[in-house]
């Protein structure tokens, strides 16, 4: 271990931070909600709501605003928010008093009917600011790679029950785009190859590590 060694502890966070999010979007799955106890800036002891994900250890702090948009996106329960969707950016518009800082904001979500706006904020910054929210397109990383490959969903699922694994509709979203990102690869092929010789009843291998 050496100095950078220490400075890479140091810089890791157990939460998630405006600079660990993409301006574009990035795509989280909620798994579950804990109140955590924090200090403040003041360094006062209080608690937090925070949300937790699949596809990131971090946890992603709730402010006023994020609060109000999750509970007039998906409700009151908060039973009700495991498994749904959203997409976190970095908005860099975001400001602490004065000064531009950048924040999370939440851009859209698969699991919602039509887009909305939400009026939130607790700040003399953003209070009354009006956020819209994304209804946005359910996403299908496997059968996308499959229709670029020439293959369809069934002769997927049709090698995965020959090799072991869940049909592409039982995978998780991350299992998904694991997957996907095989199928672009070198994963096309071994779905050709199977999709022209299983009815010989061949054996296969299985190259795929999701």
């Amino acid at each position: 271990m050496d100095a950078n060694d220490l400075i890479g502890l140091a810089s890791k966070s157990r939460y998630l931070r405006a600079i660990d999010v993409s301006e574009a979007g990035q795509r989280y799955t909620i798994c579950n909600v804990s109140v955590e106890g924090m200090k403040s800036e003041g360094g006062d002891d209080r608690d937090k709501g925070v949300v937790w994900f699949d596809e990131d250890p971090r946890g992603l702090v709730l402010n006023v605003t994020l609060t109000v948009i999750l509970r007039d996106l998906f409700g009151v329960d908060l039973e009700a928010w495991h498994g749904k969707r959203i997409t976190l950016y970095n908005d860099t518009s975001v400001r602490r008093g004065p000064k531009v800082v950048g924040g999370i904001r939440i851009k859209g979500s698969p699991d919602i009917a039509k887009t909305v706006k939400i009026t939130a904020g607790k700040s003399a910054f953003s209070r009354g600011t009006q956020y819209t929210i994304t209804a946005e397109r359910d996403q299908d990383p496997i059968g996308e790679a499959l229709a670029a490959a020439g293959l369809t969903v069934a002769a997927f699922d049709s090698w995965a029950v020959s090799a072991g694994k869940p049909p592409a509709a039982k995978m998780s979203r991350l299992t998904q785009d694991k997957c996907a990102a095989w199928l672009r690869g070198s994963g096309h092929e071994t779905i050709h190859a199977h999709a022209a010789k299983a009815s010989a009843g061949d054996d296969f291998d299985d190259p795929m590590a999701v």
